[in-house]
């Protein structure tokens, strides 16, 4: 079968971690991590990967989001 190179398996790791949440979500499956084991295999980068999966939200604001989404209200307009 076709391996994907390296800058493409970055991409495919980012896309994962991104979608699984870092394996941490719930709906992440045996397959994900095994499909990130594969493509570190075929070179993936692993500073890439830590470069570009930096939290881009500082503490603050994290800690404002924390404080306003249990105050979020949810409203319909024109039936949506």
């Amino acid at each position: 079968g076709l391996a994907p190179g390296p800058a493409a398996a970055t991409l495919y790791v980012l896309g994962i971690r991104a979608d699984t949440g870092g394996l941490a979500y719930e709906s992440t499956t045996l397959r994900d991590a095994e499909a990130l084991c594969w493509l570190l295999a075929r070179g993936a980068s692993q500073a890439a990967v830590a470069e570009f999966s930096l939290d881009r939200v500082s503490v603050e604001q994290r800690e404002a989001l924390a404080r306003a989404l249990p105050r979020v209200e949810s409203r319909s307009y024109r039936g949506i």
